[in-house]
Order: structure tokens, then sequence, then C-alpha cells
């Protein structure tokens, strides 16, 4: 499976690590890392993650910590819409 980030996918990813490195550079890098694996995870179980409430989205929880990776499987790629804190609103 070949992942695809979608370019607002990127923002979200670089948003969430400059906004952690501001208190923790180290934190910021262990973050980014753990959302990529995450991401990565999904190559061999694409729909390891949930199904959406918004239709054909599948969303995957970053273990231990406040982050939902929503995404879509096409064919033979995994395309990523977001990376978002459960806090935020959800793609709609």
């Amino acid at each position: 499976m070949q992942i695809i980030w979608l370019p607002q996918a990127v923002a979200n990813l670089k948003e969430i690590r400059g906004f952690i490195a501001k208190d923790s550079p180290n934190s910021a890098s262990k973050v980014a890392k753990s959302i990529k694996e995450t991401v990565n995870l999904l190559k061999d179980n694409p729909h390891l993650g949930k199904p959406s409430l918004v239709g054909g989205f599948r969303e995957k929880q970053v273990v231990g910590l406040p982050f939902v990776i929503p995404y879509k499987v096409v064919d033979s790629k995994i395309i990523i819409i977001r990376v978002f804190h459960n806090n935020r609103k959800p793609i709609t």
C-alpha cells in the first residue's frame, strides 16, 4: 500500500510539532515520530482504524497521544486526510 499525505495533513503535522516544540523540542520530535509510525502501521493493516462518522473515511487514534488520523483507502493507496487533536472538530 502506498501512503499519500494530503497537504492539509502535512500542515497539521507541522503545526502540531511547532506548537509542542515551543516548550520541548524533544517531545515534539517524539510526538511527530509516533504519528508517522501510526500512519506506517496502516501500510500492512489499512483497515486498522475504525470507521468514521463521515462516510468512506476511517480514523486511527495515535496510541498514548490525543491525536486522530482520518484517512481513506482507495485502491492500493492510503490517503491521509488530516491529523488533529481529539478536542478539535473532526472533518465534516
